[in-house]
């Protein structure tokens, strides 16, 4: 399945780049591309020796091809912008979760960091709705004994776990697992890209999420009760009626 997706997203990358060369053959005044989810984005690091940084090789076919700008939406990492040499719209999908976030009116709300990595975004929506963070650490028990796997007090709280990408579903479920062990009222998932490859639909499906909350920037599979989809079209229309005046 995960090389399916990944064939997927090297076509739609190529046929991308043969649409930029198209049009600046015919003489195009200027050239923007519009990509809700920048593939390869997670590869933007050498994280071993002798890899390739794939995020920075995308960026560089787009330049070669022709394009004058790009628009997208919440890049893996902010540095990326970095690897741009054309002007670049970086839009943040948190305006779009916050107003729906609102419309749930929690009393007992806390935002969970399902990892290290993602303490940084959790804060941010914390420090909007003036509340508190928990983070889970997922440890491999040794010697038969009990990890501490919640850091914060989620009893009787609304957790909401926010992160840019879901891939195959399994740490999303685990997060979700244990923080309802440890007594948590409900639990929700705001992701941005639903990558949702291999089993994760069935993860999503069994998990102890009461909602799973994606963005449009990735057309799913297949339907899942638990997942709800919110559209980024009045975002990238006021950017494209931008250009247009």
């Amino acid at each position: 399945m995960i090389w399916e997706v990944i064939t997927l997203l090297s076509e739609n990358i190529l046929e991308l780049l043969l649409l930029i060369d198209a049009v600046r053959r015919a003489s195009a005044r200027s050239i923007v591309a519009i990509i809700p989810y920048f593939g390869y984005g997670r590869q933007d690091r050498m994280v071993r020796p002798r890899i390739s940084i794939t995020a920075k090789l995308h960026v560089r076919l787009l330049s070669a091809a022709g394009v004058d700008r790009v628009v997208t939406l919440d890049l893996h990492s902010g540095q990326m912008e970095g690897f741009f040499d054309v002007p670049i719209d970086h839009l943040h999908s948190t305006e779009l979760f916050c107003s729906y976030i609102k419309s749930l009116h929690p009393d007992h709300l806390t935002f969970g960091a399902k990892d290290i990595n993602g303490i940084v975004r959790a804060e941010q929506y914390a420090t909007l709705f003036d509340t508190n963070i928990v983070i889970f650490h997922a440890v491999k028990p040794r010697y038969n004994s009990n990890p501490k796997a919640i850091y914060g007090d989620v009893e009787g709280r609304d957790v909401i776990i926010p992160d840019d990408i879901v891939d195959t579903g399994r740490s999303i479920y685990r997060a979700a697992r244990w923080i309802m062990k440890y007594g948590a009222a409900s639990v929700r998932a705001i992701i941005t890209h639903p990558l949702v490859s291999g089993n994760a639909y069935e993860y999503i499906e069994d998990s102890d999420l009461i909602e799973f909350v994606v963005t449009d920037s990735i057309t799913l599979k297949r339907d899942c009760s638990k997942i709800n989809v919110l559209s980024t079209a009045e975002m990238f229309a006021e950017v494209i009626n931008d250009y247009s005046e």
